[in-house]
């Protein structure tokens, strides 16, 4: 039986929107000095009047006239991403001087990987989330393999999105460049076989910005979310 401790968490994004800022278009150079007093390590990726972006190891940092986003990859530790989510919001909202937010989201994917398709569809039926039609479709007799279920949950002050989905990756093979020129790879990188579910938990009404607390909402949705996916889907 199929548990949340079963898979890891393959990616983080906390993402604010707000009013058209045009603020922004005027400080976008100004932000990468500021955020490189900010965050550690931190190197830049782009700046220009539209779109500015950030990274330092596993985290993505994007800033635009109407949205702060940040990102971690890779089964980051939440603690890690709670806290450099909150640096980069409470700096840019201080930076624009934003005053109300239309949107604000967590949305967290984790992933289970197998060794073959077949397997990973088995896992997908073992969570009842999707009817199949019985017998053949469309000429072929073997069951569906590419599964793929969202829902959305909407009222006046919240709303959520579950997506599960049998997803197939290739993975580039990590190889030091001084020697692929020897062994001459001209084969297609490996394939993986992952069960992945992607929640995506957000506000959807107004929020000011005396009502937010950027840490307190972060770690509070995800414990949330967490709690909700095991009633929801591991039931």
């Amino acid at each position: 039986m199929l548990s949340l401790s079963d898979f890891q968490v393959d990616r983080q994004i906390f993402e604010a929107r707000f009013p058209q800022n045009f603020l922004f278009w005027d400080r976008a150079g100004q932000l990468w000095t500021y955020a490189s007093r900010k965050l550690p390590d931190v190197n830049l990726v782009n700046v220009d009047p539209n779109h500015t972006q950030f990274e330092t190891g596993n985290f993505q940092f994007f800033a635009e006239p109407s949205v702060v986003r940040v990102v971690s990859k890779d089964n980051e530790p939440f603690s890690e991403f709670e806290k450099m989510a909150t640096i980069f919001f409470e700096m840019v909202v201080e930076f624009l001087d934003i005053e109300l937010f239309d949107r604000v989201a967590l949305r967290t994917v984790w992933a289970k990987q197998y060794d073959s398709t077949l397997q990973t569809a088995e896992s997908f039926r073992e969570l009842g989330l999707l009817s199949e039609p019985a017998g053949e479709s469309f000429g072929i007799k073997t069951p569906p393999i590419g599964l793929d279920v969202k829902v959305t949950w909407e009222d006046e002050r919240m709303g959520a999105t579950l997506g599960c989905r049998a997803e197939k990756r290739k993975v580039d093979p990590k190889i030091p460049w001084d020697f692929r020129s020897q062994i001459h790879l001209k084969a297609a990188p490996p394939e993986r076989y992952f069960l992945v579910l992607d929640i995506d938990y957000f506000t959807t009404a107004k929020v000011q910005r005396d009502q937010m607390d950027a840490r307190e909402w972060i770690g509070s949705s995800y414990r949330f979310v967490k709690k909700a996916v095991g009633k929801e889907i591991f039931k």
